[in-house]
């Protein structure tokens, strides 16, 4: 992945499946586009609502949240559920973020009861707006 960042001249944030001794996290690294990696955030906050299985293998995240200077830009990433809490938006912009990262699969329920992609817009609009920068 860091060849192809470099290649394509971008930043990748890659999501991925992460063992550190009996603990598994959903965590995503940061590769710069001149394919050196930045770091890693582990998921803060995991489901525990019905219709979420996350809590039965994945460990909420120790790293805490994070900005990353990447050569277009401080980036800060969220994972998924992290949206829901404001908290995590405004720590990375207080930290000198200036673009919001959220990586998710909200919106892509399999039970339409459990679809929350209207509230979900609207978090991010207000993520957006409080913290004065673009969440993608």
């Amino acid at each position: 992945m860091s060849e192809l960042a470099k290649k394509l001249n971008v930043v990748l944030p890659i999501s991925f499946f992460e063992k550190d001794n009996n603990a598994y996290f959903n965590s995503i690294a940061v590769i710069n586009s001149d394919g050196n990696i930045l770091g890693k955030y582990r998921k803060s906050h995991i489901p525990d609502g019905a219709g979420y299985l996350e809590k039965y293998y994945f460990n909420p995240g120790n790293t805490g949240f994070k900005v990353w200077d990447t050569n277009f830009g401080k980036i800060g990433i969220g994972i998924c559920w992290d949206q829901w809490f404001p908290e995590a938006a405004r720590i990375m912009a207080l930290k000198g973020a200036e673009i919001l990262f959220y990586p998710t699969a909200i919106g892509d329920e399999l039970m339409s009861e459990y679809d929350s992609s209207g509230a979900w817009q609207r978090v991010m609009q207000g993520h957006a707006a409080a913290n004065i920068m673009p969440v993608v």
